[in-house]
């Protein structure tokens, strides 16, 4: 399995863990947060603090990434993910 494989499924994890509902097995990559996952503001909030917690990274100190609703799909946060650990 390769590294963005592992992080793609430790995403889809965490956003199955954070929606509160019944989601194992039916997230996919293209899955988006609000439209397709019901996110609110709260649970992208909770995602973003577990993802932090999860690979070690500070989302909120990124500068050009700041803005982390442009990271709207499950892939896209596997992406970002892969980007910011891959500079530590």
């Amino acid at each position: 399995m390769s590294d963005y494989a592992r992080t793609l499924e430790k995403v889809i994890h965490i956003a199955e863990k954070v929606s509160g509902k019944r989601l194992k097995g039916r997230i996919l990559p293209n899955a988006e947060l609000v439209d397709e996952l019901g996110f609110d503001s709260i649970r992208i909030l909770r995602m973003v603090i577990e993802l932090e917690r999860e690979f070690g990274v500070n989302i909120a100190d990124l500068d050009s990434e700041a803005d982390f609703s442009a990271y709207d799909t499950v892939a896209k946060i596997a992406a970002l993910l892969e980007q910011l650990t891959q500079r530590q």
